[in-house]
């Protein structure tokens, strides 16, 4: 140990890791163990961490027993400090709903990354419904405070202990939905269904809580992060969760070429699927919905024809697929239009429920129809290794999904953003962007 100079070494999992303890030369006496400026630590010392991790102070407080008595607790204190600054202390801003109803932008301490996690950057995060329906007390298992926010991307800042594949710099986004692993549907590779499923920026338990993406910073398991490219944006990024859902329901449906296919709903995730269909080789794809403004925006997309849902809607249908569609897909999560779908649904035809009925909402369907026609009904919730291929679709420029954006905000005008996305009419799709 030199005069100005030493360190005192932890043992960690991924090898040995430092701190370095530089005294400021403000004293006239030498630095040296037994001055009063080691002993006790004098405010002149300058602690500088040298790693990103919260480390194990035993090794380290052991170090220190050479020292002036007393010195060893102020080291502790002074490490722990440290190691706040260096690996994540200070504050950051994050949006918590402290209850159904109230949300405050609050300063949070910078989360750390646990082992097997990174934390990450927030560069945008999408406001989705599901935010709204947190922010009303409306979702079911919700604990709060909690910190929302599920369809997100940004840049890895720190790793933690036992990250190999992952680095500082690297650009994701992020699967929200994190499966255990170990029950009977995740071993049967059915993890969109898994008995103990959470997903970030919901929180289901006091035990475990899964902080979103309407932060500065979130920890995340490694297990849910997808790369993306670097042409793609992170605007574009935080589309991956929806978009993964899309896929999956796309996958489920296994359409053939050459079918007529109707999709009810003109929200961002019904006007991609829609695209996502024609693209796969339907000879017809018919979007209906309310909104002119919306429907507009399908065309230029790509889609075949658009009906506005007022009352020529069905005889409109029915002339564009006098005999029925061979698959029809409910985006809207409305139970009365997914009764609708039924009529016009082909013989031998596909029924695809993706927008989420909520519960107390039922649904009046015949199941003689659906005997008589050979319906088959399928329900599409949430993913199953999916996001990586909407990663794909992307980065491959299979679909674009920026023009889809219609309002930006600051973290700070999240309020303002959530009242926003309320507006059919005008917001098509509202992101937090974070510099």
């Amino acid at each position: 140990m030199t005069a100005n100079r030493f360190f005192i070494y932890t043992s960690l999992d991924y090898g040995k890791q430092g701190f370095c303890l530089e005294p400021k030369r403000i004293c006239a006496k030498p630095f040296v163990p037994s001055s009063p400026v080691c002993g006790a630590l004098h405010a002149g010392t300058r602690l500088v961490g040298l790693f990103d991790r919260i480390v194990y102070l035993h090794s380290a407080y052991l170090s220190s027993s050479f020292w002036a008595p007393g010195s060893r607790y102020r080291l502790k204190f002074l490490l722990r400090r440290a190691i706040d600054l260096r690996a994540g202390g200070g504050k950051m801003k994050a949006v918590v709903i402290e209850k159904p109803g109230s949300f405050q932008i609050r300063e949070l301490p910078y989360p750390h990354p646990g082992e097997g996690e990174v934390t990450l950057d927030v560069k945008a995060c999408c406001v989705c419904g599901t935010d709204r329906h947190l922010l009303d007390g409306e979702f079911k298992g919700a604990v709060y405070p909690l910190v929302p926010g599920h369809e997100f991307s940004g840049v890895v800042a720190r790793v933690g202990a036992k990250v190999t594949h992952i680095k500082p710099g690297d650009r994701v986004a992020v699967e929200p939905f994190i499966a255990c692993g170990y029950c009977y549907f995740c071993k049967a590779g059915k993890t969109n269904h898994c008995l103990n499923g959470m997903v970030i920026g919901h929180t289901k338990s006091t035990e475990m809580k899964l902080d979103g993406g309407f932060a500065e910073q979130v920890a995340v398991s490694v297990r849910n992060l997808i790369p993306l490219a670097d042409h793609v944006s992170f605007e574009a990024g935080s589309f991956i969760a929806n978009l993964g859902t899309i896929v999956y329901a796309l996958r489920r449906t296994q359409l053939q070429h050459g079918m007529k296919v109707l999709v009810f709903g003109t929200g961002a995730n019904g006007l991609i699927l829609a695209e996502l269909v024609k693209k796969s080789g339907a000879a017809t794809v018919v979007v209906t919905g309310r909104t002119k403004s919306r429907l507009n925006v399908a065309l230029r997309m790509g889609i075949d024809e658009t009906v506005l849902a007022d009352d020529s809607q069905e005889k409109n249908l029915r002339r564009i697929a006098p005999r029925g569609f061979d698959a029809i897909f409910e985006t809207t999560g409305v139970a009365s239009i997914v009764e609708r779908a039924f009529r016009y649904v082909a013989p031998g035809g596909k029924i695809v429920i993706y927008g989420i009925v909520p519960p107390d909402q039922d649904a009046r369907i015949n199941p003689f129809d659906i005997c008589r026609k050979d319906i088959e009904v399928i329900g599409s919730f949430s993913s199953v290794n999916s996001c990586i291929i909407a990663q794909e679709l992307l980065a491959g420029g299979v679909i674009a999904v920026e023009h889809l954006i219609s309002h930006r905000f600051p973290l700070t005008e999240w309020e303002k953003a959530i009242e926003t996305s309320k507006d059919p009419a005008h917001c098509m799709r509202a992101v937090i962007a974070i510099p």
